[in-house]
């Protein structure tokens, strides 16, 4: 997952917000933009899944949530690192 942090910023070229390379988009993809809101936008884990579901109903469950909310306090310090 570091390649992903560790790697340019990506400017939208149209009105985009996020870029969504999965074809279901529910569950790998949920937990990375969650990551990316947890450390860029130092959202807490429950907010950043709250907003994931009302974009995408579904999306980060079971074991994904709680990877993010174990993982929140490392990208809060890595946000703040970066």
């Amino acid at each position: 997952m570091s390649r992903y942090f560790n790697s340019e910023e990506v400017e939208p070229s149209d009105d985009s917000d996020v870029i969504d390379s999965e074809q279901a988009g529910l569950g790998r993809t949920g937990s990375l933009i969650g990551a990316y809101l947890i450390k860029h936008y130092h959202m807490a884990a429950r907010e950043a899944i709250a907003w994931l579901r009302i974009c995408r109903p579904g999306c980060v469950i079971g074991r994904q949530q709680t990877w993010l909310e174990d993982m929140e306090g490392m990208l809060w310090k890595l946000g703040e690192d970066y």
